[in-house]
């Protein structure tokens, strides 16, 4: 799969739309391990929902993640992700998006973030082995489950091809998903 390169401050921050979603393939032991567990030419080993909230809702309109971590979905900034990140950074964006989709997106993603929805361990452990049947969201949920429950539950389905009840490791979601891929790269913050 050839994927263009988009500068992050040239039109990249711009491609990070509320629906989409941020593929990181970060250089340390654990996505290294997570992309060696994967297999089958997984290239991330991360996935975080991106939400775009209204400047009415937050300071300033700020591309913000909703990702899946050890202690549940948490928020963040976009540009705080960076701070320490070394890796690869790949924006997927699903076909069919729109802006009662996107509404429904982050509506699903803040509520799960908020309810404390636990982190997928169990399920984790087992995508080691291969993919294991989706979990129900408002138990726990990992990274790339998580938004491709949130796709779904907004009517982003995944190909035909593709078992429905299967959770998506990150790197099956520009697979299992009807959609662009672009690789950002930096800088992401600008001088000041």
């Amino acid at each position: 799969m050839e994927i263009r390169k988009i500068p992050y401050l040239d039109g990249g921050r711009e491609l990070c739309v509320t629906g989409s979603c941020l593929l990181t393939a970060s250089e340390d032991f654990i996505g290294d391990a997570i992309r060696l567990f994967e297999g089958d030419g997984a290239f991330v080993s991360h996935a975080a929902a991106v939400v775009r909230f209204p400047s009415s809702l937050v300071s300033v309109e700020r591309v913000t993640l909703i990702e899946s971590l050890e202690h549940g979905p948490t928020p963040t900034y976009l540009s705080h992700y960076f701070t320490g990140f070394t890796g690869r950074l790949f924006l997927f964006t699903p076909d069919g998006l729109t802006p009662e989709i996107q509404a429904g997106f982050a509506a699903w993603a803040l509520d799960k973030a908020l309810k404390r929805v636990k982190y997928g361990y169990y399920a984790i452990a087992e995508q080691t082995l291969g993919h294991v049947q989706e979990e129900n969201p408002n138990v726990e949920i990992f990274c790339s489950d998580f938004v491709a429950q949130d796709w779904e539950a907004n009517g982003i389905n995944r190909l035909t091809s593709f078992p429905p009840t299967l959770a998506a490791q990150p790197s099956d979601i520009p697979r299992w998903w009807s959609g662009s891929v672009v690789e950002l790269v930096g800088p992401f913050v600008a001088d000041a």
